[in-house]
């Protein structure tokens, strides 16, 4: 028992230290971002080595990102996401990014979008980023051995799903994705619904680009 708390007490001073070098650490600092713990938003985050999540049936997508998740250049690999019902707009490690995703692999990952998204244009799903917001930043991110499965969501890549939603001609760059690579990876992307002006939009980098930027 006291090894058990010794060991718990050691991932929170990990974590508030901002390394994450395991799934259970990983998970946690999910968990209190997507509670609004402010000692967890806003954070500056780095991998301390590989994290497998092959023990993981269903990773919680980090709702809100807000601060800089800094791979190191290691690897998450075997990230599962399984979405069905009707609450989710979107599927992806990160939901909505207005932080800085950075210099991580993604290997393995698979993505199931089970709902019926296809009236909406601002409906999903992505291995990395759902949608990346006004000030989002994805850099030297790769995608490989991946699937992203889903077929009645209208919109569906590797790295994310919107690179910025319509925006404002006169702004340019509010979200940036740059040096990404996409590798082996498969995209099931739903048909648009009556009424959706939108339609289907696949890429492997983007699905929708907005008033944004893709560099390399």
């Amino acid at each position: 028992m006291l090894a058990a708390q010794l060991a718990y007490a050691q991932q929170l001073v990990n974590i508030l230290n901002g390394k994450i070098g395991n799934a259970d650490e990983l998970i946690f600092a999910a968990e209190r971002m997507n509670a609004s713990d402010s000692a967890y938003v806003g954070k500056y985050y780095a991998l301390t080595q590989n994290v497998d999540l092959s023990s993981v049936e269903n990773f919680p997508m980090i709702s809100k990102f807000t601060g800089t998740f800094d791979g190191k250049g290691y690897t998450i690999s075997n990230l599962t996401i399984e979405h069905t019902g009707s609450s989710y707009y979107r599927s992806a490690f990160i939901d909505q990014n207005s932080g800085t995703v950075c210099d991580v692999t993604f290997d393995n990952a698979t993505i199931n979008a089970l709902y019926d998204r296809t009236s909406s244009g601002v409906a999903g799903a992505a291995v990395v980023v759902g949608e990346n917001c006004q000030d989002g930043v994805i850099s030297c991110v790769t995608v490989k051995n991946s699937l992203v499965n889903a077929p009645k969501v209208p919109k569906a890549a590797a790295i994310t799903s919107m690179n910025s939603r319509a925006g404002n001609t006169a702004v340019t760059n509010i979200a940036t994705v740059r040096n990404c690579a996409v590798i082996n990876t498969t995209l099931i992307g739903g048909p648009r619904a009556e009424g959706n002006t939108y339609g289907l939009m696949m890429g492997g980098i983007a699905g929708y680009q907005g008033t944004s930027t893709i560099e390399n």
